[in-house]
């Protein structure tokens, strides 16, 4: 009797050693997701920040790039109308588009971080983790035609132009306006030698600007859905 006594204490005993060491395991395990939880929200609010100051810095160069469209597209409209082989006078602020150029170049290190952690896969909005893993490739890829748009004037437009061309006034008006903001005026007017070659390049610049308005339009519209869905889980979070 005494004998099954003692092991049913001794039975009782273990249990309780291994009740006890289960349950500390379930609280280090309970313990370990919350932190990676609250790891992963607080990625995510770095994440929000980061592309809240993109926008911002995209935001503050729009009024020149959209200045820089415009007048490219005057100048095509301009150009279309002529000959090959006409000369027209045009305002110096026209040449401003095929003249300048804009790279936009903004932080991603949060985001590339965020989407390279584990942290990741522990957010529930799989719409918000599609959205987050856009945004790096559509800025490089924003990047990318930037830098295409930019190598089309320098490599072909502008010594097409120089050719026969004086644009050392406007590029001057560049540098002011450049300077000075978006807005600013004043330049005078420069001859420029109409070739079907030289229009062809500005209406490829045209629609490659054109373009570069549209990807600007479409990366504001992705952060603005990165921003509202990582909102509504941090709140509710």
């Amino acid at each position: 009797m005494a004998s099954e006594k003692r092991w049913t204490q001794i039975v009782r005993d273990g249990a309780t050693i291994v009740i006890s060491i289960l349950l500390a395991f379930g609280i280090d395990a309970s313990w370990e997701r919350f932190q990676a939880r609250r790891d992963a929200l607080d990625s995510l609010e770095r994440v929000v920040a980061e592309v809240g100051q993109a926008r911002t810095e995209m935001a503050g160069g729009e009024a020149f790039q959209e200045r820089l469209l415009v007048a490219t597209e005057l100048l095509v409209d301009v150009v279309l109308e002529l000959e090959p082989g006409s000369i027209v006078t045009v305002p110096d602020s026209l040449l401003l588009g095929v003249l300048g150029w804009q790279v936009v170049e903004v932080s991603t290190n949060n985001v590339a971080s965020f989407v390279a952690s584990e942290s990741f896969e522990l957010l529930g909005d799989v719409e918000l983790r599609k959205a987050i893993g856009r945004w790096i490739p559509s800025l490089e890829d924003q990047r990318d035609d930037q830098l295409n748009l930019r190598r089309l004037k320098d490599e072909q437009i502008h010594p097409v132009l120089r050719r026969s061309s004086d644009i050392a006034g406007a590029q001057l008006t560049l540098n002011a306006m450049m300077l000075e903001g978006a807005h600013s005026a004043g330049g005078g007017v420069t001859e420029i030698f109409v070739t079907d070659e030289l229009v062809a390049l500005l209406v490829r610049a045209s629609f490659q600007e054109a373009l570069d308005r549209r990807q600007r339009d479409a990366i504001d519209q992705l952060a603005d859905e990165i921003q509202t869905r990582a909102r509504a889980v941090l709140r509710r979070d």
